[in-house]
């Protein structure tokens, strides 16, 4: 089984791509299958009862995080940014992404913490059987 990291999908003013980062990876098609890897970062909130409980909402926080990437790696991040000017003056910039998607069967491979910070490394084996058709069709 082979690793790739693919790009984030964008959806700016209706142009969309798909292209792997590197030239030599695999590419997702329906007869094969790929692993997504991310890492996840969390770090805990300044007030908490205890050590413990730091550690663990660190955790949750990097768990969190890695969903995210996993969602943005399979199914894109749409952007959305408005800019106001004023006499040819950006007067005020702004940029909203949003992700949305179902992740199943995603593995957590491994946990690193520390004191108030955790890192999580999670995996998804994506079948190309099953996602190549869905994701070839929302890029054409």
């Amino acid at each position: 089984m082979k690793k790739l990291v693919l790009s984030v999908f964008l959806f700016i003013s209706g142009v969309s791509s798909l292209y792997a980062a590197e030239a030599d990876v695999a590419v997702l098609n329906s007869n094969n299958a790929i692993t997504l890897s991310v890492i996840g970062q969390g770090v805990s909130p300044e007030h908490t009862i205890s050590n413990y409980q730091a550690l663990a909402l660190a955790k949750k926080a990097a768990i969190a995080d890695a969903y995210r990437m996993l969602a943005e790696k399979l199914n894109g991040v749409k952007v959305e940014g408005y800019d106001i000017v004023k006499n040819m003056v950006i007067q005020r910039s702004q940029v909203k992404t949003c992700v949305s998607s179902m992740i199943r069967h995603a593995n957590i491979v491994e946990t690193k913490c520390a004191k108030d910070f955790c890192e999580v490394e999670m995996e998804l084996k994506v079948v190309g059987n099953r996602w190549y058709p869905e994701l070839a069709s929302a890029y054409k």
